[in-house]
């Protein structure tokens, strides 16, 4: 019980050292070089915050300066994660570090702007290194998909010392997680601020999104609440590959003209896990949907075992940019390229949800009605706006980004955007400090015509 990760949550961190070794072609990297490099990402980021804020201009390096214990902290985890995930190897004393080909990809890809393969490659560096076991997929992704949320355990504080764990009722859903005690050490047999790093790391690598509410505001409690302090939702939609399979041969024996329902009364899941095998499959043209119904294609209906499907599901994965996350005993990681040998059981099938922008017009609409109390054409803080909208289509902030731009682009005089109201307090400000850019400019409000 209690089984922890790597204590760094700063792992964005690694591409701006990658980007170093590559350029400057280094075989090996001292623990003052990558001092350095975080001295200046921290620098450069206190900038960036601070133009997004609004603040005068300040003198970045004395005011890190002073922080001079909390980048060596972050370089320390640096140093300790690269090394457990075969980034680097050490050469003497802690002090400098042979630089291994994996961490010159990263930096390969991070310079040419190919981040998300970049990102993909240090997760499978992380998987692969079979160090980090409460983040393996089955561990986590799998348990929040899973989940089904019907009670909670909250951690209250009364008292100078005495924490107690209270258990409440609470309405039930699917494929959710909060980081209560029932969850987090019952059910991933780690702890609070392991999950708190393994959620940041999820989010960078786009695996999931939170959401900072909790069902407790209308449970009376005496005492501090320590946990749970928000929600956790997947923004893949993740199966396995045996579960595609066996999803396939039923339709295929069943028959057409299949409903949700059908599947519900054959197999032990819950409906949001039956929902992900058949958006998987459907995602990948394996079957489709005809006045409601779920069929398989004609061309498809031969195929006579389930390796002939698991080799097209493969095939077919790299054209629809999904990712195949290989969690077995004995091989871990990510595949980049085809697989000719696998295992079907431990093979996830990692997709995007498939939205219409209409559907995310739909969505962002009802959250902006809703966050402003149907007053029409009222101005409201973007971040608010994504938080509730990523809760509802289970997408990435990033995601929701992409889509209000392409929004704003098409629809032109739909979407009007402020960089603050003239009421805003700076104390608001920096609560909702995570600014959202379009065409060069960055914008905090928003607000939608009637």
């Amino acid at each position: 019980m209690g089984k922890s990760v790597t204590g760094i949550s700063h792992i964005d961190y690694i591409f701006p050292i990658a980007a170093y070794a590559y350029l400057l072609k280094k075989d090996s990297i001292t623990r003052r070089e990558i001092l350095h490099i975080v001295r200046e990402e921290a620098v450069k980021r206190e900038r960036e915050k601070a133009l997004y804020l609004g603040k005068f201009w300040q003198d970045y390096e004395k005011k890190l300066a002073r922080k001079k214990s909390f980048l060596e902290g972050i370089t320390g985890s640096l140093i300790l994660a690269m090394r457990k995930w075969g980034l680097i190897e050490k050469i003497d004393r802690n002090e400098s570090f042979k630089v291994l080909p994996i961490l010159y990809k990263i930096g390969e890809l991070y310079t040419a702007k190919r981040t998300k393969l970049a990102k993909i490659r240090l997760l499978d560096s992380i998987l692969n290194s079979k160090k980090e076991n409460p983040f393996e997929p089955f561990n986590f992704l799998m348990k929040i998909r899973n989940n089904v949320v019907d009670r909670i355990e909250v951690v209250v504080k009364r008292g100078k010392n005495d924490r107690l764990i209270e258990t409440f009722t609470v309405s039930e859903l699917e494929g959710r997680a909060y980081n209560d005690h029932l969850f987090v050490y019952k059910k991933l047999g780690t702890n609070f601020r392991s999950f708190d790093i393994m959620v940041d790391w999820g989010i960078f690598f786009e695996l999931l999104y939170t959401y900072n509410k909790t069902p407790l505001s209308k449970i009376d409690i005496e005492g501090t609440i320590l946990y749970p302090k928000y929600e956790v939702f997947l923004t893949k939609v993740l199966c396995t590959l045996n579960e595609m399979v066996m999803f396939f041969d039923f339709i295929k024996n069943k028959g057409q003209g299949l409903e949700i329902e059908d599947f519900r009364d054959r197999f032990p899941y819950n409906k949001y896990v039956i929902v992900s095998i058949l958006h998987n499959l459907k995602a990948l043209d394996i079957i489709h949907y005809h006045k409601g119904k779920i069929e398989i294609p004609d061309s498809l209906r031969s195929i006579a075992n389930s390796e002939k499907l698991g080799k097209i599901i493969l095939r077919k994965i790299a054209s629809k940019e999904g990712l195949l996350l290989i969690d077995s005993p004995n091989e871990k990681g990510v595949y980049l390229q085809a697989i000719t040998d696998f295992a079907p059981e431990y093979t996830i099938v990692a997709m995007d949800p498939q939205w219409k922008l209409s559907d995310f017009e739909k969505a962002l609409r009802s959250s902006y009605s809703r966050l402003t109390g149907g007053l029409s054409y009222r101005y409201m803080w973007i971040a608010k706006i994504k938080e509730e909208v990523c809760r509802e289509l289970r997408i990435h902030g990033s995601t929701f980004d992409s889509y209000l731009c392409k929004l704003a682009e098409e629809r032109p005089g739909l979407i009007e955007f402020s960089k603050a109201a003239g009421d805003v307090t700076r104390r608001m400000l920096t609560k909702f400090d995570k600014p959202f850019k379009f065409k060069g400019n960055i914008y905090r409000m928003m607000r939608i015509e009637g």
